[in-house]
């Protein structure tokens, strides 16, 4: 058995395992990630890496400005493309009684600095012709990642040392 010492073990090499690895180290810390399989091969690697700041809780969305701020820095940080398409993101009312929801939505998240547009139905028409819906909200600017563009790039933030099974072992 091989024995290691760091001041912080993190189980899980996922996103939030590599990203908590990376800032701990940045602090100085000395860090051991444990993952069972690839980094960021499992639901970090493969899931839809939709990146949105709209339809939070009003409470998370000074986080959720810093999560996306942290992506848009990514590629530096990591000299790597990380398939981060700032593409926006568009909610869409597909009946009129979803009106309000939206314009509850769109005014709560323009509150906390989100910079989110309620567009009428034709507006929507307009941009994209293929839609048939009622008002939705519209948050240029935003996107989604591609899973496989991102996991490899989370973990080179910091120096990486192989255990001997080729598993991330350990981030300075």
């Amino acid at each position: 058995m091989v024995q290691r010492s760091a001041d912080v073990a993190i189980l899980g090499g996922g996103l939030v395992g590599c990203f908590a690895a990376y800032y701990l180290r940045r602090r100085g810390q000395s860090v051991l990630v444990i993952e069972r399989g690839a980094v960021c091969a499992a639901a970090s690697g493969t899931n839809f890496g939709n990146l949105r700041l709209q339809g939070h809780h009003p409470a998370e969305y000074p986080l959720a400005l810093r999560a996306q701020a942290i992506w848009e820095e990514l590629a530096a940080l990591s000299g790597e493309d990380c398939a981060l398409r700032a593409s926006g993101h568009l909610y869409l009312g597909l009946a009129g009684r979803d009106q309000h929801k939206l314009e509850s939505i769109a005014q709560e998240a323009n509150a906390a600095g989100l910079g989110v547009d309620l567009l009428d139905g034709n507006a929507v028409r307009r941009r994209w012709p293929m839609t048939n819906a009622g008002p939705p909200s519209w948050r240029p600017g935003r996107g989604r990642c591609r899973g496989r563009g991102r996991s490899w790039s989370s973990p080179r933030t910091g120096r990486r040392r192989r255990s001997p099974s080729g598993r991330l072992a350990r981030c300075r």
